[in-house]
């Protein structure tokens, strides 16, 4: 008994030290994709997969790592959900229903071709919680988005919490956040902007400023995909240090979604834009020659500002009405490469400015 004593201690005390102890910079992201795809056929349902997609590609691409790229999607199945028979975006026959890789995808300039089923779903957890009556949360609680940033926050442990033990990001780790949905502006407060979540939910933009503003990593990167997210710009300010905000409309616009692009899948303008873009590469032939140039400007690791703004340059060709919004209270996108493995310590910057 006491050698078993002694070897439990001794793993505590192990376990205690790698807690406590910083280890090398991390680079997280968290995906959210606020609706999920229920058909291929309507392009406006079908591109909150394909986005998430994208998007988990882009960043792979950029040398994050499966297990640091958190996925909130839909009922926690990758693709889409579609009675059997249904077809897939591959053509092929449809998989049942609870099967895991029903309707998956990857772009063929992610990692194979289309209906290619060699590679593990994406997919971590549901956006939304089981059904009333199973023991857990209310199906449409609004807070799986909060609890995984209170865990980055402030450390989880695989025994109280669904999303296993995680320890807490800190001044030199790098946080990435992709949010893709609905946003309207409330009667009561129109300079300010809600997101809707499943369940007939929905948050408030201080809300989701307070859940990332507890991240306590170095550097905070938020891109939002959603009508008048351009409102959040003044409430993003209020972070410490202020965090980079890449919007894709302003507060008083509607976002765009449902473009496809030559031989590919619909995209969010603003997502297809910022994922080629950090990608480096544009993977299909233009449709229109300004494509080509805007496609060919940038390679993988250019600064986040430049991102930003061959993004935004081209979602104006497309949609003049929809004008990207950028906030960086402390001038870090110049300076931010997420390429790298060290996306903080790359170039210190004083924030907030003396």
């Amino acid at each position: 008994m006491k050698i078993v004593a002694v070897v439990v201690v001794l793993a505590v005390i192990a376990f205690s030290i790698w807690w406590v102890l910083p280890g090398p910079p991390r680079k997280v992201a968290v995906l959210v994709s606020a609706e999920y795809a229920e058909s291929n056929v309507v392009l406006y349902d079908a591109d909150f997969w394909y986005d998430t997609v994208l998007t988990y590609c882009a960043l792979k691409e950029n040398g994050f790592a499966d297990k640091d790229i958190y996925v909130l999607y839909g009922h926690g199945e990758d693709g889409f959900y579609l009675p059997d028979g249904g077809i897939q975006p591959s053509g092929a026959p449809a998989l049942a229903a609870s099967d895991a890789s029903e309707d998956y995808y990857m772009p063929p300039y992610c990692a194979g071709a289309v209906g290619d089923r060699g590679v593990r779903p994406i997919t971590d957890f549901p956006m939304i919680y089981p059904a009333t009556g199973t023991g857990k949360k209310k199906d449409g609680t609004a807070s799986r988005p909060r609890e995984l940033l209170e865990c980055l926050a402030n450390g989880c442990w695989a025994f109280t919490s669904a999303y296993g033990t995680i320890k807490p990001l800190g001044k030199r780790d790098f946080l990435y956040v992709w949010w893709k949905g609905h946003g309207y502006r409330p009667m009561s407060a129109p300079d300010s902007v809600s997101f809707t979540l499943p369940g007939l939910t929905s948050v408030t933009a201080d809300e989701v400023v307070g859940w990332l503003a507890q991240v306590r990593a170095g550097r905070r990167v938020l891109v939002l995909e959603t009508c008048h997210s351009g409102c959040l710009g003044t409430a993003i300010d209020t972070v410490d240090p202020p965090s980079i905000l890449f919007a894709s409309a302003g507060c008083g616009e509607i976002s765009s979604n449902s473009y496809r692009p030559k031989g590919d899948v619909p995209h969010g303008v603003w997502t297809y834009w910022i994922d080629c873009n950090l990608q480096g590469k544009m993977p299909n032939p233009p449709i229109v020659p300004w494509e080509t140039a805007m496609s060919n400007a940038l390679s993988v690791g250019e600064p986040l500002d430049q991102v930003f703004t061959q993004s935004a340059k081209a979602v104006g060709r497309f949609t003049p009405s929809q004008t990207p919004l950028k906030k960086d209270e402390c001038g870090l996108a110049p300076r931010t490469t997420i390429n790298g493995p060290d996306p903080v310590g790359q170039t210190p910057v004083p924030c907030p400015p003396p």
